[in-house]
């Protein structure tokens, strides 16, 4: 797995951000990449106010950089080596296109945008998780400080493999603990192309299909394992019809501090598809950070 090449922090000036800001700086750092801290003036508000203040006479984007240097100096050491964008604009694209530019492959940003509901995700966080080719990590507000424990979702899928390595080297510079976990479906909950053929095949008993499972997470794990004798390690396989329930209440109840787990990807016929609704439902509802893995990233 390459290292990360370049990672873009996105400000809104929330206390989420902040944290974000102070966790892309100390992966920067520990990663010795570059890091690209962006906050884009929204065009739509801006021509919402239009009516009210005199545009042509405002330097936006300069007043807007100039309280993001401020908002940087604030949070970060001097000696943190940044580089600093305020565009106008519309803030998915604005901060899409910096990825390109800058050919990152991790953003990140706090979890709660301007919403102010919780710690769910905000619209424009959310929008990044679903659509950005790179990596993202959302960040809780109340994250300030090293990850002590990592849950890694396993679906058994090449973007799972990701995850895992990811996993392991963040547990590494952390000296964190790690847990992999797998969630499976009750055979006779099972549906779509999985219920069609479960129905042609002899009975199987849920004990032996954990086991089952309980193997192959095992052989699945092994090659990643094989130099990792100086982590915490943990295995997990949990049987639920609500895989994003299971995998939110098993973060819960293990103490969590960063969730990770793959976006997109389709495996085999034994295994779960861990993307779209039920990977947007872990980002909306763990109770911790969440770093979300893409096979495409940029740069991987």
């Amino acid at each position: 797995m390459k290292p990360y090449q370049h990672v873009i922090a996105g400000i809104d000036f929330s206390l989420p951000s902040v944290n974000a800001l102070k966790e892309a700086a100390r992966m920067a750092q520990w990663m010795n990449t570059e890091l690209t801290v962006i906050h884009v003036v929204d065009l739509a508000a801006l021509e919402a106010m239009a009516s009210q203040i005199d545009l042509e006479k405002v330097d936006v984007a300069a007043r807007a950089e100039a309280r993001l240097k401020d908002f940087v100096a604030r949070h970060l050491p001097t000696s943190v080596p940044v580089n600093l964008e305020a565009p106008v604009g519309h803030p998915f694209e604005e901060i899409i296109a910096a990825c390109e530019k800058h050919q990152a492959n991790m953003l990140v940003l706090g979890a709660q945008g301007n919403s102010g509901r919780g710690w769910q995700a905000g619209v424009l966080a959310t929008n990044c998780v679903r659509r950005a080719p790179v990596e993202v990590m959302l960040v809780r507000g109340f994250q300030d400080q090293r990850f002590k424990k990592l849950m890694v979702c396993v679906d058994f899928s090449d973007t799972a493999k990701r995850a895992i390595e990811q996993g392991i080297m963040i547990a590494r510079q952390d000296r964190a603990a790690v847990e992999f976990l797998f969630v499976f479906q009750p055979i006779s909950e099972m549906t779509g192309d999985l219920a069609a053929f479960v129905q042609i095949m002899p009975p199987v008993n849920n004990v032996d299909y954990r086991k089952t499972a309980e193997k192959d997470l095992e052989v699945f794990l092994k090659p990643y394992l094989e130099n990792c004798e100086d982590l915490e390690v943990r295995t997990c396989v949990i049987e639920s019809s609500q895989v994003s329930d299971a995998i939110i209440g098993q973060a819960n109840e293990s103490g969590a501090n960063l969730v990770i787990l793959g976006t997109r990807g389709r495996t085999g016929l034994k295994r779960l598809l861990l993307m779209g609704t039920t990977a947007e439902r872990i980002v909306a509802g763990a109770p911790c950070s969440v770093l979300t893995v893409k096979p495409d990233a940029v740069g991987a």
